[in-house]
């Protein structure tokens, strides 16, 4: 697969924010962090987009994993 190109908003590319994920959702970023990673996510439709495929990919999977091998 191909990656999207990467772009910076609200202080942080892309892969900062990628990088920063576990700990987003884990409620585990300080304060300052976290503003920073909505900032990004508000405004970037990189990420929107990939967001929307990484969901499509989880939502599979969970239907994987509980249909008979």
């Amino acid at each position: 697969m191909k990656l999207p190109e990467m772009r910076t908003v609200g202080g942080l590319s892309c892969g900062e924010v990628l990088e920063r994920l576990s700990d987003y959702v884990d409620g585990e970023l300080a304060q300052d962090e976290r503003a920073k990673v909505d900032a990004h996510l508000a405004e970037c439709d990189v990420c929107e987009r990939f967001g929307g495929r990484f969901a499509k990919v989880v939502s599979g999977l969970k239907g994987a994993v509980g249909s008979d091998p």
